[in-house]
């Protein structure tokens, strides 16, 4: 009876750390994704090539920092926050062979165009309520508070694992499962409901890489928890 209690809980832990993850992982991911959607919507191929030709000084700009960029004018709306792009600027730059005076020159016209599209977003954006929603959700999501306690309740939940099974190792079992279920969750179903619910081309490429490492992590798990169970199996077995 004891023990059939204990694969109980064990089965109902690994539920709630399968659930946890998956919240964890959209966490992680949440800004990138709005950041990589964004970017792919308002900044397609076909433009850079064509700004490139005509500002072949631009070439050495790279989608990270374009992304960086990007990244700020988010906040602007998500969390309705004064920004400043300054060093994303310098370190666009820094790249380049020209003076201090001219590098000051360029950043002091930046931030002056950046405050002006500040002011423009706050002045003209009117959040509908379910874009408040929606606002609320994300900022939710990508709040480091909400992560530190997602990873205490998995690590909590990892010792609690571990002092129900009867080995030490075993623990590599249920966690490299949990992980592997997670991982091709994200891979194959995520991407479906994803697409279900929202029908514009959400840029989930960072969330699928996450699954992949989830995935990865998890064989690795099970392929060590096989290794431990064969050797003490093997030694029990020439013990006898």
């Amino acid at each position: 009876m004891v023990i059939i209690m204990k694969k109980i809980i064990i089965y109902i832990i690994n539920i709630f750390i399968l659930i946890l993850f998956l919240i964890l992982t959209v966490s992680l991911t949440i800004k990138d994704i709005t950041i990589d959607t964004a970017y792919k919507t308002t900044i397609s191929t076909n433009k850079k090539e064509n700004i490139k030709k005509e500002y072949p000084e631009i070439e050495q700009i790279e989608d990270v920092e374009i992304k960086n960029i990007i990244s700020k004018y988010i906040d602007v709306i998500a969390r309705d926050e004064d920004i400043t792009i300054t060093n994303e600027v310098e370190k666009i730059l820094n790249k380049y062979n020209i003076s201090e005076e001219q590098k000051e020159e360029i950043i002091s016209k930046v931030n002056e165009k950046n405050d002006e599209i500040i002011e423009t977003v706050k002045k003209e954006y009117v959040p509908s309520e379910r874009d408040k929603f929606m606002l609320s959700v994300y900022n939710f999501l990508d709040s480091n508070i909400l992560r530190v306690i997602i990873i205490i309740l998995i690590f909590l939940f990892f010792i609690l694992i571990v002092s129900l099974q009867e080995s030490l190792y075993k623990w590599m079992k249920e966690i490299g499962s949990d992980l592997i279920i997670v991982g091709l969750s994200i891979i194959f179903i995520l991407p479906n409901i994803i697409t279900n619910i929202n029908n514009t081309s959400l840029d989930i490429s960072s969330i699928i890489d996450l699954g992949k490492l989830y995935f990865i992590i998890g064989i690795v798990l099970i392929i060590i928890f096989l290794i431990i169970y064969y050797i003490k199996k093997r030694k029990l077995a020439l013990s006898i």
